[in-house]
């Protein structure tokens, strides 16, 4: 869980609209955690993503996102 977290915040730093979220609006931001997580094999910016498909770091970047909150 700990690794998933850092992956998804490290995303987020990628993500200038993210910046808008505050916490009261905690359901929006991870809704666009989950939409950047679907595309992140398509995103040109891959270390992130690479370096947390190592099992070092869990290999989250290769869990399926949230799909739920996708809809």
């Amino acid at each position: 869980m700990e690794n998933m977290i850092f992956f998804l915040a490290e995303l987020a730093l990628t993500q200038y609209e993210l910046i808008r979220y505050c916490s009261s609006l905690l359901l929006d931001c991870a809704k666009m955690l989950a939409h950047f997580h679907s595309v992140t094999s398509e995103d040109r910016l891959q270390a992130i993503r690479k370096k947390y498909t190592h099992p070092l770091w869990g290999a989250v970047a290769l869990l399926p996102p949230a799909k739920y909150l996708l809809n």
